[in-house]
């Protein structure tokens, strides 16, 4: 490929490196208001453990601050940057991965018995919020209507079917099913979305990688100015570099006065120094033997 196909593919690689950095800082920050939204959500923090929401928080604060490196990295278009930003950014799609699949997987019996798990923790400690849970879902118990329901039976004059013949409750529908749904939903929106963002970060580690191994390195760019300072002495052979147009101030130039490619001008003199040659007499001398007249007013015979 020439050279134009190949600064093409670079800026390509640069600017889809860009895209995908700024969607990922995006969703980052996406991330942590959801996290930050099920920890301050009263019905949520009490009945739906801590777990997803700091998981969210946790993983939306490393996503933010890996596409910020990635992006300000490609940016200034440092390689030692893109190349940490490419490590990083690949373990963290393979965890991505992984996470969003156990959470995909295990659902069903495995929800079912940390929703039995958290229940009996709220029963036993914060009976208020089984009573928030109930008024939530309409319901009654964890199981069944009697399992565990509140108003809690304290003493024989509440008996385990108080929830029922409560005026203020009454359901007649157990608790598991519509909570159960529910917590099945928010764990399938968190993996579903946890394999979205892993696949996004993964077709941009393409680029990135592509993007870092065309950048030159430090040793690379000793070697390219090494080596043009040795073409630059080849071409003037006594070792003293021309100046460039304009470095004496203007004057007249013999010839095209254009200056080449290395500051001289077509006649040989360096581009800014006055190249007027020694003017000729009309008669054949040269410049200075020439007498003045000396009947002119003011001259001087010499």
């Amino acid at each position: 490929m020439g050279k134009g196909g190949a600064d093409t593919s670079f800026e390509a690689a640069k600017w889809s490196t860009l895209a995908v950095t700024f969607l990922t800082t995006i969703i980052g920050a996406a991330l942590i208001g959801l996290g930050v939204y099920g920890l301050i959500n009263p019905l949520g923090s009490a009945w739906v453990p801590n777990t997803l929401p700091i998981l969210s928080i946790v993983a939306g604060s490393i996503v933010l601050l890996v596409s910020l490196v990635g992006f300000f990295a490609a940016v200034a278009e440092f390689r030692s940057y893109l190349y940490f930003y490419f490590g990083i950014l690949l373990v963290l799609v393979i965890a991505q991965y992984l996470i969003g699949i156990l959470a995909l997987t295990n659902r069903g019996e495995v929800i079912e018995q940390t929703l039995d798990s958290r229940w009996q923790d709220l029963y036993d400690h914060k009976p208020r919020y089984i009573r928030d849970v109930e008024e939530n879902y309409a319901c009654c118990g964890l199981h069944n209507t009697t399992d565990r329901a509140w108003p809690k039976t304290y003493s024989i004059n509440v008996t385990n079917e108080a929830c029922l013949q409560n005026p203020d409750f009454g359901y007649t529908q157990s608790c598991l099913g519509p909570v159960m749904e529910e917590w099945d939903d928010r764990q399938t929106k968190f993996g579903i979305g946890l394999l979205v963002l892993a696949t996004l970060q993964f077709l941009g580690l393409i680029p990135t990688y592509y993007l870092a191994s065309r950048l030159p390195t430090a040793s690379d760019r000793d070697a390219y100015l090494r080596e043009e300072h040795r073409r630059l002495l080849e071409s003037h052979p006594q070792g003293v570099v021309p100046p460039g147009p304009g470095a004496y101030g203007t004057g007249s130039y013999v010839g095209s006065g254009r200056p080449n490619s290395y500051g001289v001008n077509e006649d040989g003199a360096a581009a800014g120094v006055n190249s007027r040659k020694n003017p000729q007499h009309p008669v054949g001398g040269s410049a200075g033997s020439y007498h003045a007249p000396s009947g002119r007013p003011g001259s001087r015979v010499v």
